[in-house]
């Protein structure tokens, strides 16, 4: 039997990058048995995970989605993607060898989120309340105010993976949402809610 890869090893390609969405998701998959990372050694898993985030993104292109163009509004909503287009991105999976200066980033409305993991054979839902006691579900955390840059999306900032309850994985590590949450408050001076949970 194939050794699992450490959850928390998944989430550590957003580092730099701002693929959030993507990490927690994949983390989620592999978890419940739908994608299955086998023992892929550490080192390979960025190049795993950013082929995945392009897949995603030309799967959309080729199909004309709506959904990409929202991945692109959403995504210029961040100061520090404020110029992303989803074009030039998608050119740059065949021109450069990317490594994490090249501040990769994609950002995932919950549209898109529960797209793409139905595309990955899951049955997402999303919870009708909160319950951050419900474990195995992925979180999407912000401001829940509409107002700001993301006001479209409820101020909507970031994506975590929940596999214990009041514990997510996040950089690479395994981290409290209560800690998250704070870290949030003091780095970027937002206070952040579990504004939506999916559960697979």
């Amino acid at each position: 039997m194939a050794t699992q890869i450490p959850l928390h090893h998944i989430s550590k390609p957003n580092v730099g990058w701002g693929i959030c969405g993507f990490c927690s998701m994949i983390a989620a998959l592999h978890k419940k048995g739908i994608l299955s990372l086998g023992d892929i050694p550490e080192a390979y898993l960025p190049d795993l995970e950013l082929s995945v985030v392009f897949d995603y993104l030309e799967n959309l292109q080729s199909e004309n989605s709506p959904l990409l163009w929202e991945i692109q509004d959403f995504t210029q909503a961040f100061e520090h993607t404020k110029n992303f287009s989803v074009i030039d991105y998608l050119h740059r999976r065949y021109a450069v060898v990317i490594d994490e200066k090249d501040a990769i980033g994609a950002a995932m409305p919950i549209r898109a989120v529960m797209d793409f993991l139905k595309r990955h054979g899951a049955n997402p839902y999303q919870l009708a309340s909160i319950d951050e006691s419900k474990g195995n579900t992925i979180i999407g955390l912000g401001t829940g105010l509409s107002s700001g840059p993301r006001w479209k999306w409820q101020g909507l900032a970031h994506w975590v993976y929940m596999y214990a309850p009041g514990f997510v994985y996040q950089d690479g590590e395994m981290v409290s949402l209560a800690a998250l949450k704070k870290k949030a408050e003091d780095l970027a001076g937002e206070t952040w809610v579990t504004m939506c949970q999916i559960g697979l």
